[in-house]
């Protein structure tokens, strides 16, 4: 599995967040997992409306380390 980049937004390191709780698990709008940064709240592929919705770990790994710079 690919590292994931520090947050664009503060630096701090990410996390790869799993959606297996029953409130997180929304199969209509979540994917398994979403990545976020505890540093400064930035939180990517939580559901369809921010950041996508992502089926793997590899796939939200992904698509965090290929955002631009904010």
């Amino acid at each position: 599995m690919t590292e994931l980049k520090p947050c664009p937004f503060c630096g701090g390191e990410a996390t790869i967040v799993m959606n297996d709780h029953p409130r997180l698990r929304r199969p209509s709008k979540n994917g398994i997992c979403h990545i976020a940064c505890w540093g400064c709240g930035t939180e990517m592929g939580y559901d369809v409306d921010y950041g996508g919705q992502y089926d793997s770990v590899e796939e939200a790994t992904e698509a965090w380390n290929r955002r631009t710079e904010g």
